[in-house]
C-alpha cells in the first residue's frame, strides 16, 4: 500500500473512532432528551422509553470516563542519566547541528540509558493542548560501539523522525484507540461489553487500525533513514544501519553471556560494567563469525507485525551498497565527551548495579545451594557406590551447573551407556553434545522427539538455540515455528500454557535488556500505564517455550494480567 493511501486509510479511522464514539454519545443523550421531553408533554410513551433508556446510561457513563481517562494520562519522561547542556554542550552541539539541518523542533533534553538503542520521546507536559517537552535518549553501548560519524547518522535518524512529526502523529492515533480500550474496561466492569452496538464497532475496528498504524511506521523508518542518509551520507547511514544488530548481537551473546556467567561465582555484580564493555569493543568483532551472521540478518524479510522493516530492506530503501563494517578507532563516548566520559561509565555502572544485584545475588544463593548439594551427592556416591537413578540424573545437571558444560557431558555419556532407552537421559546427552558443539546431538534429540511427543518443545528448544548461535538463522526459526504449532494443537500444553492465576508459581524473566526497554517503550506509548512487571510462567510441560506475563499497574488503579504467548512476543521483537 503507498503511503498516501495509508495516511488516508489512517485518517479516515481516525474520524471513524471518534466519529462513532461521539455518536453513540450523542445518540444516548438523545434517547434521553426524548423520553424527557415526552413524559414533560403527558405523553405515555415517554416514561416506556425512559425505561428502555436506562441501561444505556451505563455505557454513556463508561464512554465518557474512557474519554476523560485517555486524556488526562500523564506520561512519565524517559528514565536515564541526565545530561546537562553546561555540563556536556559538545553532545547538544551535535544535536543542535543536525537538529537546524532537518529543521525540526528544539530538543529539550538528552539521556542517557543502558539499552543498545536511541529513540525520540514526546512528553505532553499540559494535557491535549500539545504543549511538549522533547528528549533525545542515547544508549551508552551504542555509543561505545560505533564512531562519532555514525551515531550521527543515529541522531539524524531519531530526529528525522522528529522533523516529519511522526511521534506526535503516532500518539495521536493511539489515543483514540486508548479512548476505546479504556471505555471497553469500563463496561467491562459494568458487564455491558457484550453491547451489539459497542462489541460489533470494536473487534473490527482496532485491528484494521493497528494494521494501518503498523503500515505506516514501517514506512516513518524509511523517511527517517532518508534524515540520517541526509545529515551524513549514504555509505556512513548504510554502516550504522548494519552495525545496529551487528553489535547488538555481540554484546548479548558473547559480553553478556561472560558476565552472566560471573552470578553463579561471585556474589556480587562487577563495579565497573561499561568500563569493561569499552574494553570489550575496543577489539574487533571477529570477522568470520561477524560476515555469518551478518549474512543471515540480511535475509531476513520484515512480518505484517513488525513496526520496523528488515536491515536488508532499509539498505534497499537507501539504495546503498552493503559493505562489511569497519571497527571504529574512537568509540562516539569517548570522541564526543572527551575526559568526562569516565564520569558518565561511573554514573551507568551504578545505575546497572541497582538494576541487577537484587537478582544477582539471589543467583548467585542459588548456586552455592547447589554447590552444596552435589557436594552431599558425590559424598554420598562415594560412601555407598551407587545413588537412585533420579539422583544420577540431578548429580549430572548440578555438575553441568558447577563444573561446566564438559563435565556435565562425561558424566550423561555414562548414564546413557548404561540406559540407552531413557528419554530424559537422551535428551540431556543431545542437549549437552550441541553445546559442546558437537552436531551429532542433533540426532539423538531427533530420535527423541519421534518417541515421546511431550519433549518435542524442549527439544526443538536446543535445536532452535543451537542454529542461532551457528548463525544459521532460518533454520532456526523452522524449530521454533515447529514447537509453536505444536504447542498450539496439543491440548494439555495448550491448557496449560492459557491459564493464568495469582497462585501460581512465577520465575524471573531472561529477556535481554533491549527487549525489555522495547516493551517498556510500547506500554508507555499507552500512557496509562504507571508500573509494570514481567515474569515467566512456571510452566511444566513447556517451560522451554515460556510463557511471559506481564502484569500492569495503570494510573487508574486497575490491575490486569495479560497472557503474551511466547510466539506472539517473539514473533515482533525476539526473532532478529
Amino acid at each position: 500500500m503507498s503511503k498516501s493511501r495509508n495516511k488516508l486509510q489512517l485518517v479516515l479511522l481516525y474520524l471513524a473512532g471518534y466519529g462513532y464514539f461521539f455518536l453513540l454519545i450523542l445518540g444516548i443523550l438523545g434517547l434521553f432528551a426524548f423520553s424527557i421531553y415526552l413524559i414533560l408533554s403527558n405523553n405515555r410513551m415517554g416514561t416506556k422509553i425512559f425505561k428502555l433508556a436506562i441501561p444505556s446510561f451505563v455505557i454513556l457513563v463508561a464512554l465518557l470516563r474512557g474519554l476523560f481517562s485517555a486524556f488526562a494520562v500523564k506520561i512519565p519522561a524517559p528514565e536515564g542519566i541526565d545530561i546537562k547542556k553546561e555540563e556536556f554542550p559538545e553532545l547538544y552541539n551535535l544535536a543542535e547541528e543536525i537538529r537546524t539541518r532537518l529543521k525540526c523542533p528544539n530538543i529539550h533534553y538528552i539521556k542517557l540509558d543502558l539499552c543498545f538503542n536511541a529513540y525520540i520521546a514526546e512528553i505532553p507536559t499540559c494535557g491535549i493542548l500539545g504543549i511538549f517537552k522533547r528528549y533525545l535518549v542515547i544508549g551508552i553501548p551504542m555509543m561505545l560501539a560505533l564512531s562519532k560519524d555514525e551515531l550521527r547518522a543515529v541522531i539524524g535518524h531519531e530526529l528525522g523522525h522528529l522533523s516529519r512529526a511522526h511521534v506526535k502523529k503516532n500518539v495521536k492515533i493511539l489515543r483514540v484507540e486508548d479512548v476505546w480500550r479504556k471505555a471497553a474496561e469500563e463496561l467491562k466492569k459494568s458487564g455491558r461489553d457484550r453491547n451489539r452496538l459497542f462489541r460489533a464497532f470494536l473487534i473490527r475496528y482496532i485491528p484494521a487500525l493497528n494494521d494501518a498504524l503498523l503500515s505506516l511506521r514501517r514506512q516513518n523508518e524509511y523517511e527517517a533513514d532518508k534524515a540520517s542518509e541526509f545529515v551524513t551520507d549514504s555509505a556512513t547511514a548504510a554502516e550504522a544501519l548494519v552495525k545496529f544488530p551487528l553489535y547488538d548481537s555481540y554484546l548479548r551473546n558473547v559480553f553478556w553471556d561472560r558476565i552472566n556467567a560471573l552470578e553463579e561465582a561471585e556474589e556480587n555484580p562487577p563495579q565497573m560494567i561499561f568500563h569493561l564493555m569499552e574494553k570489550f569493543l575496543e577489539e574487533p568483532f571477529p570477522e568470520e563469525p561477524a560476515k555469518n551472521i551478518l549474512s543471515q540478518v540480511l535475509k531476513i524479510k520484515s512480518l505484517p507485525c513488525w513496526t520496523h522493516p528488515s536491515t536488508g530492506e532499509r539498505l534497499s530503501n537507501l539504495g546503498a551498497r552493503h559493505e562489511f563494517p569497519k571497527h571504529r578507532k574512537t568509540s562516539a563516548l569517548r570522541d564526543i565527551l572527551g575526559d568526562r566520559t569516565d564520569a558518565v561509565l561511573s554514573k551507568a555502572n551504578l545505575l546497572w548495579i541497582s538494576e541487577v544485584s537484587e537478582t544477582w545475588n539471589n543467583i548467585y544463593k542459588s548456586c552455592e545451594k547447589s554447590r552444596q548439594r552435589l557436594k552431599e551427592l558425590e559424598e554420598k556416591k562415594k560412601h555407598t557406590g551407587a545413588l537412585s537413578p533420579e539422583e544420577e540424573i540431578e548429580l549430572a545437571l548440578l555438575l553441568e551447573k558447577v563444573e561446566g558444560t564438559e563435565r556435565a557431558l562425561e558424566a550423561v555419556k555414562a548414564l546413557y551407556d548404561a540406559k540407552p532407552d531413557d528419554l530424559y537421559v537422551a535428551y540431556h546427552l543431545g542437549r549437552l553434545m550441541l553445546e559442546c558443539g558437537d552436531p551429532e546431538g542433533q540426532d539423538i534429540l531427533h530420535e527423541v522427539m519421534e518417541t515421546e511427543v511431550q519433549l518435542i518443545p524442549y527439544c526443538c528448544n536446543v535445536l532452535y538455540r543451537y542454529h542461532r548461535s551457528e548463525g544459521s538463522i532460518e533454520e532456526a526459526r523452522k524449530y521454533y515455528y515447529y514447537a509453536t504449532e505444536f504447542m498450539k494443537t496439543n491440548e494439555d500444553i495448550k491448557n496449560e500454557r492459557d491459564t493464568v492465576q495469582i497462585t501460581q508459581a512465577y520465575l524471573p524473566h531472561d529477556l535481554d535488556m533491549k527487549t525489555v526497554e522495547n516493551l517498556r517503550n510500547k506500554l508507555l506509548e499507552k500512557g496509562y500505564v504507571k508500573r509494570a512487571y514481567i515474569a515467566i510462567k512456571e510452566d511444566k510441560s513447556s517451560g522451554q517455550f515460556p510463557v511471559y506475563i506481564i502484569l500492569v499497574k495503570t494510573k487508574a488503579a486497575l490491575r490486569e494480567i495479560t497472557n503474551i504467548r511466547t510466539h506472539e512476543l517473539a514473533a515482533d521483537e525476539l526473532i532478529p
